[in-house]
């Protein structure tokens, strides 16, 4: 079977956990819940801190729509992935979902599902290259709305789960294994703050845009006893959103995954 072509067998369950680490299951994750909104000091306005609040659920899907504490106050995300960016095998898709698993290469060839890796609820982004000559890259645009209508948000906060990556240099297949995450935005973060990391811990390199994502310095920075959870931080993000561009550094090819943990915000109305 060709590259391009292939279809491996046997996926695995709980029994193999992501990179045959530990699962994410005996972690402590920050979950998407919601926040009461409570009202900042101010003296002509109402602002509040929201946190957009996510539902486990297994079905891929190219769009999803998040609810907040404030009626009417919503956040839409919509995925667009680029010419040659495969998300599903085996008839399987975890693109999108948001139940913790997903596809997970394998040098000889027989990649495997993994499970509860990430917390339930949190989006999950799982993507390869259709042939070790093409690198994936995923959009994801996030548009605040208020009863329909976009709006622009301060203090806009996006939390990132596992960038990570592994250099597989052995197997017939070592190029779907092979992957370095990589996560940049349509404007530069005010600060990237890591929430948990491994001990050891690679600091990751990158300024978070489109041209010089954020990831790991070293190629082989694998998940270990703790996982790395980064958190992007912006001052302001206009009505027409906020874009997240996830690739695969150094035209890697390989199973990729990362999950959106928690996306807040403060906005006035």
């Amino acid at each position: 079977m060709t590259e391009e072509t292939k279809n491996v067998v046997n996926p695995t369950g709980n029994d193999v956990s992501r990179r045959g680490l530990l699962r994410a299951s005996a972690w402590s994750i920050p979950v998407l819940a919601v926040v009461t909104a409570a009202p900042l000091a101010s003296a002509s306005t109402s602002q509040c801190q929201l946190t957009a609040v996510l539902v486990a659920s297994d079905q891929p899907v190219n769009q999803v729509v998040l609810q907040t504490s404030v009626p009417g106050v919503t956040v839409t995300l919509t995925s667009t992935r680029a010419l040659g960016t495969v998300t599903e095998q085996n008839g399987q898709n975890f693109n999108f979902t948001a139940n913790g698993s997903g596809w997970n290469g394998d040098a000889d060839g027989f990649d495997f599902v993994f499970t509860d890796f990430a917390v339930p609820g949190a989006i999950v982004l799982n993507q390869r290259g259709s042939a070790s000559s093409v690198s994936p890259r995923q959009d994801v645009q996030f548009v605040v709305k208020n009863n329909g209508v976009p709006i622009g948000v301060s203090s806009m906060k996006i939390t990132v789960f596992d960038i990570s990556s592994v250099e597989e240099t052995f197997g017939a297949y070592a190029w779907t294994a092979t992957y370095r995450d990589a996560v940049g935005f349509s404007q530069q973060p005010e600060s990237i703050a890591h929430v948990s990391a491994p001990p050891l811990a690679d600091p990751g390199v990158g300024s978070g845009t489109y041209t010089n994502p954020f990831r790991r310095v070293s190629v082989n920075a694998q998940t270990e006893d703790e996982p790395y959870i980064e958190e992007f931080s912006f001052d302001s993000v206009a009505s027409t959103g906020l874009g997240l561009r996830y690739t695969s550094y150094g035209s890697k090819a390989g199973w990729q995954f990362i999950a959106l943990n928690a996306i807040s915000f403060n906005v006035c109305l």
